[in-house]
């Protein structure tokens, strides 16, 4: 079974991402709800995606992605941005970063499992 990281402050989104790799089917699914923690998550369950919003309190998702990517423990694990920030800045600074793919919200769900499927399979 895949190992999927959701890292998002917003129960309700963190929720409906749930329901969502639920139907991928061959994927579990993991929250953490900031930034801090999300990155110690990473650390023990080694997983397989990290879907990471970018608006989170504390440490930025951008700045987290730096820190995952600098670990080299953790830098080949592909890191998908999920914004509701859709000012093209933030993409460049969130693939700068090390994201491999930034998607918007709200979510068009038929292109977020395609893509999220996309690094499934390549895990």
């Amino acid at each position: 079974m895949k190992k999927v990281l959701y890292i998002e402050d917003n129960a309700v989104n963190a929720m409906l991402m749930e329901m969502i790799v639920r139907n991928l089917g061959g994927a579990e699914l993991t929250c953490a709800a900031d930034a801090e923690a999300g990155m110690a998550v990473a650390y023990d369950l080694r997983p397989d995606v990290i879907l990471m919003d970018i608006s989170l309190p504390g440490i930025s998702g951008i700045d987290a992605t730096r820190y995952l990517q600098q670990s080299e423990a953790l830098r080949h694990i592909p890191i998908i941005a999920v914004s509701s920030d859709t000012a093209p800045q933030t993409e460049d600074r969130a693939r700068q970063a090390g994201c491999a793919a930034f998607l918007t919200k709200p979510l068009a769900i038929a292109a977020f499992m395609r893509t999220l499927e996309d690094h499934l399979s390549a895990a």
